[in-house]
């Protein structure tokens, strides 16, 4: 494929770790907006709306019989029953409601006060481009009497902890509720011989067993998703989530995504998963195509910094997914369901 790889270095040029001059040169991004406000519209763009419109509900749900909009106002009222602390290095409460969905909280922090903004933009982008398996997250707010009241006891000796590590605003923490599939399992998809052979399924020329194909689709699309969002280690080592079969993965935990300005290192580290995958289904390729990331909302959560580097790597990703198919046929290269 040394077409499809010299179009591709041409377009990723444009994404390396260093900040653009027309962009980013000189300045550092915008300063981040206080909890519960949007993020500040760069020097001539138009604000974005108070409410930002809703999501692409036109893919489902994996996981669920729910339709998309019901799991994201549930996410947002349904009342707390209990909140049990997970996180090691961020703050992120596990959220058990009173219904059928389940969520996990991330809010602002004084160590990362953005990072539920991500967490709900990478949501956002995903449902722009027709992907089911990355769970709904929207705006919350926890008061600190809820916290208090609703923490599970067996983590009474970090209450404090939590309290100081919040950045309240007012009395309230204001984050991203993210549902949480009770049937996630751990899929066994991780570093390893198993990932490299998945991967190697991946490859142009590579006849693919009928009951993986939804499986290597799930691999391929969250590889493509990674480097447009910017997220690196999903498959580091770390239990990658799926369903019971082991049949669908989903790709969850993105408040690391949109790193600005994105060190060489890390692009290209996602490039170098990037340029395995030589398959996708049509409808992710249509969707790569099609994404209006304005239109999507994403712009409520993301600076203009980000928003433009964002912008850059789907342009990179449509040149790639078209030096391929041009290469190699889009029968060839759109096989994936």
């Amino acid at each position: 494929m040394t077409r499809a790889l010299a179009v591709l270095a041409v377009a990723l040029s444009a994404c390396s770790g260093e900040p653009r001059a027309r962009t980013d040169a000189g300045r550092e991004p915008p300063p981040a907006p206080a909890p519960g406000e949007h993020a500040p519209p760069a020097p001539g763009e138009p604000a974005p709306p108070a409410q930002p419109p809703e999501p692409d509900d036109r893919a489902g749900l994996l996981g669920t019989e729910l339709a998309p909009a019901r799991v994201r106002s549930l996410l947002a009222s349904s009342p707390v029953k209990g909140l049990r602390p997970v996180g090691t290095r961020d703050v992120v409460i596990d959220m058990r409601l009173d219904g059928p969905v389940d969520a996990r909280f991330v809010p602002a922090t004084e160590r990362d006060p953005d990072a539920w903004r991500r967490e709900i933009a990478a949501y956002r982008v995903a449902r722009c481009l027709g992907m089911d398996n990355v769970p709904p997250a929207v705006r919350r707010e926890l008061s600190r009497d809820e916290l208090l009241a609703r923490l599970d006891p067996d983590f009474a000796d970090v209450r404090e902890d939590l309290i100081s590590a919040i950045r309240w605003d007012g009395d309230a923490a204001v984050g991203a509720a993210i549902y949480l599939p009770r049937d996630a399992r751990p899929s066994g998809l991780t570093r390893g011989r198993r990932l490299a052979r998945r991967f190697e399924d991946l490859s142009l020329g590579v006849d693919v067993d009928p009951d993986r194909r939804a499986l290597l689709a799930d691999l391929a699309h969250a590889v493509l998703f990674d480097y447009l969002v910017a997220h690196r280690g999903r498959f580091d080592g770390g239990a990658v989530p799926g369903v019971p079969s082991g049949a669908r993965i989903y790709a969850l935990g993105h408040a690391d995504a949109f790193a600005w300005p994105l060190p060489a290192a890390e692009h290209a580290e996602l490039r170098d998963h990037l340029v395995r995958v030589e398959k996708l289904a049509p409808w992710f390729a249509q969707g790569l195509s099609r994404c209006d990331l304005e239109g999507a909302g994403v712009s409520a959560f993301l600076d203009e910094a980000r928003l433009e580097s964002l912008r850059d790597r789907r342009m990179a990703l449509v040149t790639y997914v078209l030096a391929l198919t041009a290469e190699h046929g889009e029968r060839a290269v759109l096989s994936l369901p």
